[in-house]
């Protein structure tokens, strides 16, 4: 009996650290290797976050349905993902997946150049993207988009460490070019990082980034 409680202070330990380094739940990580180019993949679905905005802007108003005597905005999912890809010579590329799923009618469009834009515990940080990719948009079905943008491990570490962080995701589809660049109001989803969020970049960078 003694051993076994003397055992007890070593198993907790085990326990705790197993559980630090555990998968978040929900979160899944897909890993691909090329054997033609030699590179590998790592990339983390699933990581869903909360966003507000364009109740207003057109592209949702597209979208709006009477249910019940009431007026009902189209389902939206938006994921917040992390992606690390290795190059034949061994080097390493960090960036974040945003994808976005909008159900009904309506559209999200992405457009080369900084449409992520983070605040670090009040601090500015623009990411930028080469433009859309793997995106299906049709009449009265889902419109799926998804864009890639570039994160210093540097970058990430900060968001870690970060006590808030909030994004805002700019709508490509609003931005003609008679309109004034700061008239931006309702032309963008905004939200912010949960704990939940925050553990599943956290497991993504132990796990294969500082690996």
């Amino acid at each position: 009996m003694r051993k076994f409680l003397s055992l007890i202070p070593f198993l907790c330990l085990i326990l705790s650290f197993s559980s630090s380094y555990a998968q978040p739940s929900g979160i899944k990580i897909k890993q691909t290797e090329d054997t033609f180019e030699g590179t590998k993949t790592v990339l983390m679905d699933g990581n869903k976050v909360k966003v507000e905005g364009l109740a207003e802007s057109a592209v949702i108003k597209g979208a709006l349905s009477v249910l019940k005597g009431g007026l009902q905005i189209s389902q939206i999912k938006t994921e917040l993902n992390l992606e690390q890809f290795t190059k034949s010579n061994g080097s390493k590329e960090l960036s974040v997946i945003v994808s976005i799923e909008i159900k009904d009618d309506a559209s999200f469009y992405i457009d080369n150049g900084e449409s992520l834009i983070l605040l670090v515990d009040g601090k500015r940080m623009g990411l930028t993207t080469e433009g859309e990719f793997n995106v299906s948009r049709s009449a009265r079905r889902n419109s799926v988009t998804n864009a890639r943008y570039d994160l210093t491990e540097a970058q990430l570490k900060s968001i870690l460490e970060a006590k808030s962080v909030q994004f805002r995701i700019m709508n490509g589809g609003f931005m003609e070019k008679k309109e004034e660049t700061r008239d931006k109001e309702g032309r963008y989803f905004e939200g912010g990082f949960t704990e939940k969020n925050k553990e599943a970049w956290k497991y993504f960078y132990d796990t294969y980034v500082n690996s």
